[in-house]
């Protein structure tokens, strides 16, 4: 199983891996992983838990039947249980901190504003058209109404049949 594990635990996102790495791996309490993760602890258990859950999924999907609970007992009982080599400590530390100072790419920066553009516009026209075409109906609705008053003239029946046939 640790295999799996593994390699669920590399293909999390850097943020929620280093987390999980701290608090079960060298089990760090929350104070001291939200210091070295440059965090609130609150921010950091978020971490924590959703790195949890994305590994049980992964796991699930490999075939290992597996619970949020019973993996973090395990993860931190199996990461306490044996003093984790000489290397591994600092090494984790030291990854941590130098993913830490990177900043994101320009494409990276640019896909996410164009994201975030593009979802305004869908935003938009999602609410816009639909409503546009609400207040289309009222008006017409309104002129119809007013037209019935004075007993339908031939243009706005002949119109309505016309667009509705």
């Amino acid at each position: 199983m640790a295999p799996e594990i593994d390699v669920a635990i590399e293909r999390l996102p850097a943020t929620q891996r280093d987390a999980l790495l701290l608090r079960l791996l060298l089990n760090q309490d929350w104070e001291s992983v939200a210091w070295t993760l440059r965090t609130n602890e609150r921010r950091a258990a978020k971490r924590v838990e959703r790195g949890l859950k994305k590994l049980t999924r992964r796991l699930r999907q490999r075939g290992v039947p597996t619970d949020v609970e019973v993996l973090a007992h395990v993860c931190s009982a199996e990461g306490c249980a044996v003093p984790p080599p000489e290397g591994l400590t600092l090494s984790i530390l030291t990854s941590i901190e130098a993913s830490l100072g990177k900043r994101p790419t320009f494409k990276l920066a640019r896909r996410t504003l164009n994201a975030l553009a593009w979802a305004r516009w869908r935003r938009r026209l999602v609410i816009g058209v639909p409503a546009f075409g609400v207040l289309l109906a009222i008006i017409g609705g309104i002129a119809w109404h007013i037209d019935s008053l004075s007993g339908h003239s031939r243009l706005i029946s002949a119109w309505v049949f016309w667009w509705c046939a």
